[in-house]
């Protein structure tokens, strides 16, 4: 049987979740994920792709803070690099690609 992920490492799962989910997939929550999609679609929008993810990740229970936070992107593919505190006050770091 497996072992559940508590603490740190929990919430460093639930951040990679909710970065890698699509805005529409959750029939309960239609507004809850990133629209990848279009963002990926169209040129000039790293800003707004960094907007989403800040909010995503400070939205994810238990991140206190991000500490970091940097985007490449390559066609309709993205790596996301970022640290946050959360509240073990524990600084985490990930990289999720997209």
């Amino acid at each position: 049987m497996g072992q559940w992920l508590s603490g740190s490492q929990a919430i460093a799962q639930n951040v990679t979740t909710r970065l890698k989910s699509f805005r529409n997939d959750w029939f309960l929550d239609i507004g809850a994920g990133i629209d990848w999609l279009r963002l990926l679609g169209a040129r000039g929008t790293q800003k707004r792709i960094l907007r989403e993810i800040e909010r995503v990740t400070l939205g994810t229970p238990g991140v206190v803070r991000l500490t970091g936070l940097d985007l490449t992107l390559q066609g309709r593919d993205a790596k996301i690099f970022l640290s946050y505190i959360d509240v073990y006050r524990a600084e985490n770091s990930l990289a999720v690609e997209i």
